[in-house]
């Protein structure tokens, strides 16, 4: 029944003092009680240097006397009304190498130290608090003390897992020192090669990802190459720099879904002949991630690619295009799906056309008697090819017999008596470097 909270002095409400009335109800009757009930609530906790706590660590040390803290007693219902009368439960005090002096100074007894092998390593101390005012009474207490030897201390990361390639200063986790007293400091003795550093507590990736490292396996933190990484910690004391542990941490790099590299194209030409569907070359690329499928794609409407087949998909005009930039794109099935791309110029390239005609021309020279004999021209090849700037093997039957460089010029031929298109004329003169001499009218063949 919604209680009146007031204080006897100057009837204000106080948390800790209720007054409720008593109701009593039975077979259909009520009665009420004609004098309240008052109820005093208290919630005395101790304090150890102004600090709420039901436990304490103390260092385990071979020094006689050192003080561990102020010990005091609070009333929460009283809205932290400090009490002044506590002492150590004289029953449970001689057992203890503690002692209360000054009322709140709790310290080592002079006589004792923590480092004693009988000690246990756990205290319930009690603890007897006087309560005040007119229902003063005794309240007994209980906090417990830990004596930890600092030597025995944990340390744990807060997470060891990092993905591959990750940037410098990428956090890994942070250190977390446990079960210890005092204060420590790490140090990163083991940095896996210089992978790793340590700022303050975090532990931070320390190496730059090397532009294209892929082509050369040289990328840091690779899961392919290192799927774990061992670092080794040291705890030390920060006054003595006394080492208390070595710690090793196993960090496990993650596969990342990296994208292909290094694409590449077995053939960069094709004829402008080439028929509807021809192959023009193999598309290949590297990719990091083992038993992954890649598809290759492009945009340009003169291809299209099947499995790793670049193909020609519509017919070539060498007269417009002598060149043709392609994108080809390699994109891998992981999730998520990465990929990369790669331009080349596909040339576009004539294709060696037969000579339509060939024919010879023989020639009347003249050689005086009794005279040397020497290089003559005895007569003249014409070539008409399609094709331009043309070389010609061409051999004889006798070594006497050799081919000029020819002279050319651009003519239009008629082919069929139909159709006329533009060829080379190749004139070729025919030497006999040894002709015949002090001889009449002669007729030689030249094969």
């Amino acid at each position: 029944i919604n209680p009146r909270l007031f204080d006897d002095d100057n009837n204000t409400p106080v948390e800790h003092l209720i007054i409720n009335t008593l109701i009593l109800t039975s077979n259909d009757k009520t009665m009420t009680f004609p004098k309240p009930l008052r109820i005093k609530i208290e919630n005395i906790t101790l304090t150890i240097n102004d600090t709420l706590t039901l436990s304490i660590d103390v260092e385990k040390s071979n020094i006689s006397g050192i003080e561990i803290g102020k010990l005091q007693a609070i009333d929460l219902a009283a809205g932290g009304e400090l009490l002044q009368n506590i002492a150590l439960n004289s029953n449970s005090y001689p057992l203890f190498p503690f002692e209360l002096v000054n009322l709140t100074t709790f310290k080592v007894r002079d006589d004792m130290d923590l480092s004693l092998s009988s000690l246990p390593s756990i205290f319930n101390i009690s603890v007897l608090v006087t309560t005040v005012g007119e229902d003063s009474r005794i309240v007994e207490k209980y906090f417990i003390i830990n004596i930890k030897d600092k030597k025995n201390v944990s340390l744990i990361l807060s997470n060891n897992k990092i993905q591959e390639n990750s940037p410098e200063n990428t956090s890994v986790g942070y250190f977390i020192l446990q079960d210890g007293i005092g204060n420590y400091t790490i140090n990163l003795i083991d940095d896996a090669n210089g992978y790793f550093k340590l700022n303050n507590m975090n532990l931070l990736t320390a190496q730059k990802i090397v532009e294209n490292c892929r082509l050369n396996h040289t990328c840091q933190l690779n899961h392919e190459i290192e799927s774990t990484i061992n670092i080794t910690v040291a705890i030390l004391d920060p006054i003595t720099n006394e080492t208390y542990r070595h710690i090793r941490f196993l960090i496990q790099i993650e596969d990342e879904n990296e994208p292909p590299y290094n694409i590449t194209l077995s053939l960069t030409s094709v004829s402008k002949d080439a028929e509807i569907g021809n192959i023009v070359g193999i598309i290949n690329a590297m990719d990091d991630d083992i038993n992954q499928t890649l598809t290759y794609t492009t945009t340009n409407p003169l291809f299209n690619i099947i499995d790793n087949q670049l193909i020609l998909s519509s017919k070539l005009d060498h007269e417009s295009r002598n060149s043709i930039p392609v994108y080809i794109r390699a994109t891998d099935d992981g999730q998520p799906s990465r990929f990369t791309e790669q331009l080349f110029f596909i040339n576009v390239t004539s294709v060696n056309q037969e000579p339509l005609q060939v024919t010879s021309t023989p020639m009347i020279y003249y050689i005086p008697k009794d005279s040397n004999s020497i290089p003559t021209i005895i007569g003249q090849l014409t070539v008409i090819d399609p094709d331009e700037n043309e070389n010609f093997n061409i051999t004889f039957n006798n070594s006497n017999y050799q081919a000029s460089i020819p002279q050319t010029n651009t003519v239009p031929v008629l082919l069929n008596n139909v159709s006329a298109i533009y060829a080379q004329i190749y004139n070729i003169n025919i030497m006999d470097l040894n002709p015949p001499t002090e001889q009449n009218d002669t007729d030689y063949y030249v094969n």
